[in-house]
């Protein structure tokens, strides 16, 4: 693929379920067309979550796709109107293949096997390379290119690399291009654009947010993407979706409850998969995919090391599921627990509940785990720069969150901690359930309750009051 000699006039039509028709370059088919991409097909884009929310099936293949139009487009807007910016049409299409190959870097179940399953692993073995899901693709590229006989300068991967790790950027004047696909500045590029969108799609959650006016609303002032103030509200919602499936569906407690069967499973065929060195070698890294757990579930292999894991599958295939036992949104002003609560924590504070029962480690499972809206506990709005007539000729301008909504939120994260147990004894569950209480208090981490609105004084004993504050932006 000789960029070169490539015919950038040439598309072909593709009918999205999220954008409509879409047209991509012709050329862009040879990355799609390699075995290395087609791995996507068989890695859902939401991991497990189609457990709990069957519609939720689509994969990284669809996502890549609808992400790639996106960077396109968005490209191609900037250029048309930046024609100053002198935009090439190498740099419109190795942003369209960044756009495309941002993903080839997962591994099987999303972000559990990148986030959980390897550090784990390199952990057991003692190994120190870094890695993520990012480092992935970029190896992953490098190997489709090779193993396919693509002719692509050096120089163009690396730049291609750059774009979906959001940096580095050698050229203050061309940042835009580096917040397209992934953007590192302040969240908003085409990559969650398409995600939230498809993810909402396919699991039913309705979304508020116009994606298509973000695309065009947009400006490159001082070398950087900016928005018309008049996109404040419908960031904030974005934001507020992200937030919103992050709490209702990506961190759903029975989604989670099967991701930690899964780590098990997957942890205790560790050997059988052959997951040691896998990531030094992406050769062996293209056949994990989510068939992984069947191929545990069906091998022929009669090894006693595989009975904890086909025992588990076999749990899983009946729904008898690890056990929730209880959850808290944890308030810890002193940072006394900044670090993860662990399961030795829980057991340490046990003092018995009764019945004689006796916890060991093994019997529960902490999951410690922060939800926001994409900028630890800040407000990420706050870091788009904006623009509108009132700001000086080509000036940025901050957007004040009142003059958004006065219903903007004052916290922008929160902390929560879920405890479970492998055991489906009802003895056990009531014990674990102790445990994570006697914890809470004697550390005072259990969040206080709300204070209770005084009711109007002509309001009768039994009417109900609110007890909670008013939803993000509910209309009255």
């Amino acid at each position: 693929m000789d960029l070169e000699n490539l015919d950038f006039e040439s598309f072909r039509l593709l009918n999205d379920p999220i954008h409509g028709n879409i047209q991509l370059p012709k050329a862009i088919f040879k990355i799609i067309d390699t075995p290395q991409f087609q791995r996507l097909r068989d890695l859902k884009q939401l991991g497990s979550v189609s457990y709990v929310y069957p519609g939720a099936s689509h994969t990284r293949f669809e996502h890549s796709i609808g992400v790639a139009h996106l960077a396109r487009d968005m490209i191609t807007s900037i250029r048309t109107r930046h024609s100053g910016l002198e935009v090439t049409d190498r740099e419109c299409f190795l942003v369209t293949l960044a756009g495309l190959c941002h993903d080839m870097g997962h591994g099987p179940f999303s972000h559990l096997f990148d986030g959980v399953i390897i550090p784990r692993v390199h952990n057991k073995y003692g190994i120190a390379e870094k890695w993520t899901h990012e480092i992935g693709s970029g190896k992953m590229l490098q190997y489709l290119i090779d193993d396919n006989s693509l002719q692509i300068d050096k120089q163009d991967v690396d730049f291609i690399i750059s774009l979906i790790n959001g940096g580095p950027c050698k050229d203050a004047n061309r940042r835009f291009l580096y917040q397209i696909v992934s953007n590192e500045d302040y969240g908003v590029d085409v990559d969650k654009l398409d995600y939230l969108a498809r993810d909402c799609h396919y699991t039913g959650v309705k979304a508020s947010t116009d994606y298509h006016r973000l695309s065009i609303n947009n400006k490159v002032i001082d070398g950087q993407l900016r928005y018309d103030s008049k996109e404040s509200y419908n960031l904030y919602m974005l934001f507020h979706t992200r937030y919103s499936l992050w709490k209702q569906i990506y961190t759903h407690r029975v989604v989670r409850a099967i991701d930690l069967m899964l780590t098990d499973i997957i942890l205790e065929a560790e050997e059988f998969l052959d997951l040691k060195n896998v990531t030094s070698d992406m050769s062996e890294y293209c056949r994990l995919t989510d068939s992984i757990v069947k191929e545990i579930e069906t091998t022929r292999n009669s090894s006693p090391a595989l009975d904890k894991s086909k025992a588990l599958i076999k749990r899983l295939r009946k729904r008898d599921l690890y056990a929730f036992v209880d959850q808290q949104i944890v308030t810890d002003k002193d940072g006394q627990w900044s670090k993860k609560i662990t399961a030795n924590n829980v057991v340490g504070s046990f003092s018995g509940c009764g019945d004689g029962t006796v916890l060991t480690e093994d019997d529960v499972l902490v999951d410690d785990f922060k939800i926001n809206w994409g900028s630890g506990e800040n407000n990420p709005v706050d870091k788009i720069g904006f623009y509108n007539r009132r700001c000086p000729m080509d000036g940025v301008c901050s957007i004040d969150p009142n003059q958004v909504s006065l219903l903007t939120p004052a916290q922008f994260q929160e902390r929560i901690v879920r405890v479970y147990t492998r055991s489906n004894n009802k003895g056990v569950q009531k014990a674990v359930k102790s445990a994570f209480e006697q914890f809470l208090r004697s550390n005072r981490l259990l969040t206080p309750p709300r204070n209770t609105p005084t009711p109007p004084p002509n309001s009768s004993p039994n009417t109900a009051s609110p007890t909670t504050a008013p939803l993000l932006f509910h209309n009255p």
